[in-house]
């Protein structure tokens, strides 16, 4: 009985949800600090954190609607985009070489701290909205 115990909290701790952080940044100077799940999407904890992104495909990178901008100090911790991704990007007005489709991330521990700028284009345009 004891081993069976000691290996149902080992299997806990395994599966114990990691929280970690992304900092947002919009043009206009605000900035958040987002909290999110390990292995969530990142278009979802910045959606549910109240920042409005237009993205309309759902996260099948089908539109251009979630496009930021990884800061050059938090690059390193995503991988090369998709052949897909990348095919959307082209179609992107101002994209450059650390543009990306915030959809197609889904968040691990090492994307703790990653630093992201919003592009304008992709917040839906509402009169009033509050994030945090």
């Amino acid at each position: 009985m004891q081993q069976r115990v000691s290996e149902s909290i080992r299997v806990s701790a395994r599966t114990t949800p990691t929280m970690i952080n992304v900092i947002v940044r919009l043009v206009d100077g605000g900035h958040f600090s987002v909290p999110a799940l390990a292995g969530s999407r990142a278009i979802d904890a910045i959606r549910d954190f109240g920042l409005p992104l237009r993205a309309e495909c759902a996260g099948l990178c089908l539109c251009t609607g979630c496009h930021v901008r990884v800061a050059e100090a938090s690059s390193w911790q995503l991988d090369e985009p998709e052949q897909t991704e990348l095919a959307r990007l082209r179609e992107v007005p101002g994209a450059g070489p650390t543009s990306r489709l915030i959809c197609r991330l889904i968040l691990a521990p090492e994307h703790d701290g990653l630093d992201i700028e919003i592009d304008p284009a992709s917040l839906v345009p509402q009169t009033y909205w509050t994030a945090g």
